[in-house]
């Protein structure tokens, strides 16, 4: 599904797609790159910060009682200002960087590998001749990156290799570099492939260079 605040501009698209092209001039294994708003529900982010800015209100309007026991507030006074704490804490859950400290690293992890699972096959990954397709999936509110690869692609790498990838992506990502960085990645990462499975002149591609995108 296509998302409504598309977390990359045009720029980054097209550089996104050169970078896989280059890619995959190299190798005949197939790269896939999705891009997604959020992977990991966080409604329960909103609901807790909610509380907290009610709790907040409501020991704002406690000292101010301890300190004037004349102070006299209403029902309907003391509900206003604690409904106001509450939107103003689900407000703040709004803010990415905020989510992100929030959210439990395990969670996200979880998350990041089951939307990425299903990212895998939904794009038909798993269904490449030679089972040699990779799927980077980047999760633009989360900031991390999970990377699938069929059995053959796992095999001919090592394990490590794969999991030193999601590290050296999120690096780069994360980093000033940005996007740039990214796209150097996914280059280098064709000329890694190509050792393993180098290109072939009846190669064909079997799926877009376009980043896909979704919610």
């Amino acid at each position: 599904m296509i998302s409504k605040k598309d977390p990359l501009n045009i720029k980054d698209q097209e550089q996104i797609q050169k970078a896989v092209e280059h890619a995959e001039s190299l190798t005949n294994a197939e790269i896939a790159i999705v891009m997604a708003t959020s992977s990991t529900p966080a409604a329960w982010v909103h609901a807790f910060w909610a509380i907290l800015g009610w709790i907040f209100a409501s020991m704002i309007l406690w000292i101010q009682y301890l300190q004037a026991p004349s102070w006299n507030q209403g029902l309907v006074e003391i509900l206003f200002w604690q409904t106001l704490g509450m939107a103003i804490g689900n407000g703040l859950a709004f803010l990415p960087w905020l989510k992100r400290k929030t959210l439990s690293q395990k969670i996200v992890a979880a998350s990041l590998r089951r939307e990425a699972l299903a990212q895998f096959l939904l794009q038909g990954l798993a269904e490449t001749r030679q089972h040699n397709g990779v799927l980077i999936y980047l999760s633009d509110m989360e900031r991390a990156i999970e990377v699938i690869a069929d059995k053959e692609a796992y095999l001919r790498m090592s394990e490590s290799y794969w999991k030193k990838l999601v590290t050296d992506l999120c690096t780069v990502w994360r980093s000033s570099k940005g996007m740039e960085g990214v796209c150097a990645r996914i280059e280098k990462l064709g000329e890694e492939l190509s050792q393993v499975f180098p290109k072939t002149a009846d190669d064909k591609n079997e799926l877009t260079n376009e980043v896909l995108k979704r919610r």
